[in-house]
């Protein structure tokens, strides 16, 4: 997916253990680091408490992966604990099609929530183009990051009731779906399915929404190309129209969904705006509290 006109300016991306591959195993190609990024990640280090490349979940020898990061600050200025009940936990999930990007964010976005207290995950997640999966996987792997870490809240000291979450583009879709989707609709491995997984809220910069109703698709270049539906769908929007309802935010959205911040640039080529605007008429219609 092509850059946007409006640029997100918050970010999310952590280390400090780092975690090799067992014997045998394989990583997702875009969970592999550049000499840059593996500088950036040491830099990252020396703001936080960084967890690299934690394995989340495995499907036969691939192991999906993530970065935690655990803030170095606990308390206000006064001495008093941040965050009493454990630390709340922000979710990054990049764009890039659904096909492209990486979790790998710059270190200055480490050190501004590791400084404000909040512990940050970056998720790595199946692609989908052209290969047998679409982007309900890519929904899947992300509510199964979400699992993981409530599942391993209180080894790492965190609040898993309070989980909220961010991302561009396709990342905001991925958001809107992990605030507003039901996780039972979308259970992946099998050893994490129990976890109750709930989201408090959170920003979703420039997101698709609705993959259904021709309106809505108007002046978006990329979700309203047959040839990118079908990568990500795996057929034509008459033969998986009942798939790209399931994974469309705008069908999900309810009275009492959390509280969402949507940014979308109304130039913007890639993802038209006319995605966001049908979000906010809804939301009013349906009179949401935080409309």
């Amino acid at each position: 997916m092509k850059k946007h006109p409006l640029k997100h300016t918050f970010g999310l991306c952590l280390l400090a253990l780092f975690v090799l591959p067992g014997a045998g195993a394989a990583i997702l190609e875009q969970a592999k680091r550049s000499p840059k990024q593996e500088k950036e990640m040491q830099q990252k280090a020396a703001v936080s408490d960084l967890k690299a490349d934690i394995v989340y979940k495995k499907i036969g020898d691939l192991e999906l992966t993530l970065d935690l990061l655990l803030p170095r600050k606990k308390t206000d200025k006064s001495g008093r604990v941040l965050f009493p009940n454990g630390t709340p936990v922000v979710f990054y999930f990049h764009g890039g099609g659904w096909r492209g990007g990486s979790r790998y964010i710059s270190p200055n976005d480490a050190r501004f929530f590791s400084d404000n207290g909040l512990a940050l995950a970056c998720v790595s997640y199946r692609f989908a183009k052209n290969n047998g999966l679409t982007i309900a996987d890519c929904v899947t792997d992300c509510f199964d990051a979400a699992r993981f870490i409530v599942k391993n809240a209180a080894r790492y000291g965190l609040d898993s009731s309070v989980l909220l979450a961010y991302g561009h583009s396709a990342g905001g879709h991925l958001t809107l779906m992990m605030l507003m989707a039901d996780p039972g609709e979308f259970i992946g491995d099998p050893a994490l399915a129990r976890e109750n997984v709930s989201f408090a809220g959170g920003v979703a910069s420039a997101p698709p929404s609705n993959f259904v109703d021709p309106e809505a698709l108007e002046n978006s270049g990329w979700t309203n190309s047959d040839e990118n539906f079908i990568g990500a769908f795996g057929g034509s929007r008459e033969e998986k129209r009942a798939l790209a309802q399931k994974v469309s935010p705008y069908y999900w959205l309810k009275k009492d969904s959390p509280r969402t911040l949507i940014i979308h640039g109304d130039a913007d080529p890639t993802v038209g705006i006319t995605q966001s605007l049908w979000m906010e008429k809804k939301a009013r219609e349906l009179v949401c509290s935080h409309a």
